[in-house]
């Protein structure tokens, strides 16, 4: 069988002229692996797994317009974990805040119920490659890497990280049952991993992770946790079909450093994950690919509604969607008056309580 190898800056790619699949054999060790990340190093990815360090984890970042309506929404987010009663969760709320946020709104997360927790801004060209760019499909999207800081939060085993435009509608503590990934699959199934073209070229390429570079074995890399709902598109059917691909609104993961060195190393080739066309998601999904050595976990479409239909509403125990549009016809309009009337709750709770 004739193949193409091409190695870049540590990275290793396989090019199937054939439909055959091959894995290569290890390759001269990177900068990377020079520096050393092993369990007894800084990239130590834990077991641990004591409910006494669950946590829901939310993100504001700075506006990126004159509305900051992720602000309001995020507030909503922790009333509704923290204090609605049909809601309420038994576990913490913390929020990753970027640096450089208004102290009033970090005070005023803070009053109502939210733990801080302040993180540098992580921007694209922190994490591509030299020579390689994103363009933000929308200016809302300029901030989203800051999201990867969830990988940092080692001090929680488990974190269930929700995006801002997600309206809890029930109580969603069960999520946190899901197990951990304790062993890894037999092999990749490199027939129905995904493929990419490089710039400039016109041939077909699959990613293909190389341990050494990491500086890791791959049993380091065990147990892990990435669960997630099935992504959709619009007019799904109820209860969705399975999908190959995530929906990264809500993800349960249990944090290493370990991971996120190895998600920053594939972070650097942005034309292996859609060009980032839809930010963390995109890498996320290469990663955590099904078919590779890390699979994602898939949870019920229940946590997380996305393109919710009107057969879905029963299910849905986390909406997701900006229900604060009201003319929007993306979704059903009884969601935009659920969420305007959590919001008038919230607002009247914390009048209510003093806090203003």
């Amino acid at each position: 069988m004739s193949i193409k190898i091409v190695i870049n800056l540590g990275l290793l790619f396989v090019l199937h002229i054939y439909r055959n699949t091959v894995f290569p054999s290890s390759m001269v060790p990177s900068a990377a692996f020079e520096q050393g990340s092993n369990k007894h190093g800084p990239f130590y990815n834990g077991d641990s797994d004591d409910p006494s360090r669950y946590t829901y984890m939310g993100l504001l970042t700075l506006p990126t317009s004159d509305d900051d309506v992720y602000f309001n929404a995020t507030r909503l987010l922790v009333y509704r974990l923290k204090h609605h009663p049909e809601t309420k969760s038994q576990y913490p709320v913390h929020i990753l805040v970027m640096k450089g946020v208004d102290e009033w709104k970090i005070d005023r997360l803070g009053k109502d119920g939210a733990n801080i927790i302040m993180v540098d801004r992580v921007r694209t060209e922190d994490l591509v490659g030299e020579g390689e760019s994103i363009v933000p499909g929308s200016n809302r999207y300029e901030y989203m890497f800051t999201k990867l800081s969830v990988f940092e939060q080692t001090q929680f085993d488990k974190v269930c990280i929700l995006d801002s435009d997600l309206l809890i509608r029930k109580n969603i503590d069960d999520v946190f049952k899901t197990p951990y990934t304790y062993t890894s699959p037999a092999a990749p199934d490199m027939d129905r991993f995904p493929m990419f073209q490089k710039p400039g070229s016109d041939d077909d390429f699959q990613f293909v992770d190389e341990f050494e570079v990491y500086g890791a074995s791959k049993q380091e890399f065990y147990p892990y946790l990435l669960a997630a709902a099935d992504d959709r598109n619009p007019g799904h059917p109820t209860p969705p079909e399975p999908s190959e691909t995530f929906n990264a609104g809500l993800m349960l993961v249990h944090p290493s450093k370990l991971h996120l060195h190895r998600i920053k190393m594939i972070a650097r080739f942005p034309y292996m994950y859609e060009n980032a066309r839809m930010m963390e998601q995109s890498l996320l999904n290469l990663a955590y690919n099904t078919y590779g050595w890390f699979p994602w976990t898939r949870i019920d479409f229940s946590y997380n509604g996305v393109w919710i239909t009107d057969e879905d509403l029963p299910y849905i125990r986390a909406a997701h969607g900006k229900f604060w549009e009201y003319d929007n016809q993306d979704f059903p309009s009884v969601l935009a008056a659920e969420w305007s009337q959590a919001f008038g709750e919230m607002t009247a709770f914390y009048n209510y309580e003093g806090g203003n």
